[in-house]
């Protein structure tokens, strides 16, 4: 089983849907890097309240201590030019990988996912954990949440969105 690396992106836009609850149901255990964290506890978020209970819920692991993995990230940050919290949800996928553990990370910033394609890095974006979710049979129907996901700001391509209801059989 890999293990599952999120970035602030999904976060927010789950929490944005109320559907949080998807990445225990659906991957059992996520782990968020300390840069993510920071982020996500900003509290500049409508939804902060619901991304400390994330964060404080016993399926959301943090980031164990690995001396080089903020060396690597800032690394990682200026030369694909990322923010910190892809850049160190990436390196610590990348050590994972280094020690033959499969790692998928979370991840939605275009910037992040072509750094990761780039590295080898296995992701899935919200959009995708969406779809899992119906196929799990735990959401009833991708296209009202991502639609709620549009209207609240989250930039979603109507390319992408057609991709996912075609997926979905919506």
């Amino acid at each position: 089983m890999s293990i599952v690396i999120a970035d602030a992106g999904p976060f927010i836009a789950l929490a944005r849907v109320d559907q949080l609850a998807l990445l225990p149901a659906l991957f059992g255990e996520v782990v968020v890097t300390e840069a993510v964290k920071t982020e996500l506890l900003a509290g500049v978020f409508a939804e902060t309240a619901l991304l400390k209970a994330a964060l404080s819920a016993r399926w959301c692991k943090q980031q164990p201590k690995i001396a080089t993995l903020a060396e690597r990230s800032t690394k990682l940050a200026s030369n694909h030019l990322i923010g910190a919290g892809e850049s160190s949800g990436i390196a610590l996928a990348q050590y994972y990988g280094e020690r033959a553990t499969p790692a998928l990370v979370l991840l939605d910033d275009a910037r992040g996912r072509r750094a990761a394609q780039r590295l080898q890095i296995a992701m899935i974006g919200t959009t995708g954990v969406l779809l899992l979710g119906k196929q799990a049979e735990l959401v009833s129907a991708a296209a009202p949440l991502l639609e709620a996901l549009k209207r609240s700001g989250y930039f979603l391509s109507e390319r992408l969105i057609k991709a996912a209801l075609a997926q979905a059989g919506e």
